[in-house]
């Protein structure tokens, strides 16, 4: 037997059959080209056969916005779009600017579009529909974003203040400055900080790259508005790190702070009111006082009348009377627009307080009406508004208190209770009243406290929000009679 090492070369060599008289030499060759023809047929003619068109490159000024094809999102700029052949209509839209449409012919390539695609460029030029009107959405935007808490790894926070900045400061002379310091009422976390430093920089340098003279001229815009509102500091400290937190705090910028509880002093004159049933208050007399929420800080209240209790069921029972709308059986259209949750009125059956509910819960203060959104109480004090006296009558007007009223005139509360305010978590910090107004809030305030704790557990000065819709078993209302605002009244 051979062994593997005496075999020779011969016994390696292949040799392939003739075919139908044609030899391997000249088969292989044509295999072998059909191959490669087929290998270039879908690299080179192929792709622009199924997917002919173009790429455009779309950019804009500002840049992020979104890029509709026949109606359909496709990016953000600046972006490459393929586009099929042929005529469509694109759109470049962005928050608060006017939108740019126009017809794009699309050119189609069909040898080696895989390699060399056909290009096409937009560059587009947007709008704004009015002056800082892309800053006013994103002081929105970041009010809003407030409520999410700080970022974690799940999920990151858009930096919608600075972005407004650069969007609109650019394109106004206008200044942007007193949004800034409506919207600092909501920074309460490290990120929404960063958004705030970010676009005063930003701001300072026109929406462009800072320069070592506007970032000078930021820093002192910076230092003006913590001498102007020295409770500035007291809110970094509550969002820096500790370590930087504790030097703030040791630091000669750091302003005195009250630690006991101001006397009220709430003074009244005349006699109490009664409006269709709801009895109120004497008159509150205006006044200035020491408010303690957040950080002290000076409130004003004008004259205005308290009802001395919270809006009961009986009370309410008589709006529902004229206003058939907001009956509890026509909750699921007040839920389509918005204006309560399913919670609407839960508590109470067609005789009153549903008993199963109040064996569950004894310590329910059984008077008040719950479980009433900000809106459905909105509603009623339009509603009390045509009862009023004709003393009273156009001069007065019935609405939810103002935190201010509140915490000065409100001795005891048996659940937390809806106010007018917009709820802003520093509303402290000390801002121009139409910006505040502009910029708003996703939350109310509410004021008071839980039916379920102890008399003792809430100081008048703690408070809370809640979305506007929100309709809790914890939280009621009362109204106040106060005089009308004027026109440039605004804000609180």
């Amino acid at each position: 037997m051979k062994e593997y090492n005496d075999i020779g070369p011969e016994d390696d060599s292949v040799h392939l059959p003739v075919v139908f008289g044609v030899k391997p030499r000249s088969y292989l060759a044509v295999f072998y080209a059909v191959i490669l023809i087929i290998i270039l047929f879908f690299l080179l003619i192929y792709p622009g056969m199924i997917s002919s068109g173009s790429i455009f490159t779309v950019s804009s000024e500002p840049y992020g916005a979104a890029v509709r094809i026949d109606g359909v999102y496709y990016a953000c700029t600046p972006a490459d779009v393929f586009v099929s052949k042929g005529k469509h209509q694109i759109t470049v839209g962005l928050t608060g600017f006017e939108p740019f449409e126009t017809e794009i012919t699309a050119e189609g390539r069909v040898f080696g579009s895989f390699f060399f695609p056909k290009r096409a460029y937009l560059a587009v030029h947007l709008t704004e529909k009015e002056p800082l009107a892309a800053l006013k959405a994103g002081a929105q935007d970041y009010a809003v974003w407030t409520f999410a808490g700080e970022p974690t790894v799940d999920y990151q926070i858009p930096l919608s203040l600075s972005e407004g900045v650069y969007r609109s400061v650019p394109k106004t002379a206008q200044t942007a400055r007193p949004l800034l310091e409506a919207a600092a009422r909501f920074m309460v976390t490290q990120a929404a900080l960063k958004d705030l430093l970010r676009a005063e920089f930003l701001n300072e340098s026109g929406g462009g790259a800072p320069s070592p003279v506007t970032a000078l001229g930021a820093v002192r815009a910076i230092l003006s508005y913590m001498e102007k509102n020295p409770s500035f500091t007291v809110a970094l400290t509550d969002i820096l790190p500790d370590e930087a937190a504790g030097k703030l705090a040791k630091s000669a910028v750091y302003p005195a702070v009250w630690t006991e509880n101001p006397a009220r002093a709430a003074a009244q004159t005349g006699s109490p009111l009664t409006v269709d049933g709801i009895r109120f208050s004497a008159e509150f007399v205006p006044a200035v006082y020491s408010q303690n929420s957040g950080f002290q800080h000076e409130a004003t209240v004008g004259p205005f009348y308290l009802s001395k209790n919270a809006v009961s069921l009986s009370e309410w029972r008589r709006f529902l009377a004229e206003n058939p709308a907001w009956r509890r059986e026509n909750a699921e259209a007040l839920i389509k627009e918005g204006l309560i949750t399913e919670d609407y009125l839960a508590p109470f059956d067609s005789e009153g307080l549903d008993d199963g509910f109040f064996a569950a819960y004894p310590d329910y203060p059984a008077p008040a009406v719950s479980c009433i959104s900000w809106f459905a109480a909105q509603a009623f004090c339009l509603w009390l508004n045509t009862k009023l006296p004709p003393d009273l009558a156009g001069k007065f007007e019935a609405r939810l208190p103002s935190e201010a009223e509140w915490e000065y005139a409100v001795e005891n509360a048996a659940l937390w209770e809806w106010c007018g305010d917009f709820y802003a978590p520093l509303d402290f910090l000390a801002a121009d009243a139409g910006a505040i107004t502009v910029i708003s809030s996703p939350e109310r305030s509410v004021r008071g406290k839980s039916w379920v704790k102890t008399a003792n557990s809430v100081l008048p000065e703690m408070r809370a929000s809640l979305p506007p819709e929100t309709c809790s078993v914890f939280g009621g209302f009362r109204v106040v009679i106060a005089l009308k605002k004027t026109p440039n009244q605004t804000g609180d």
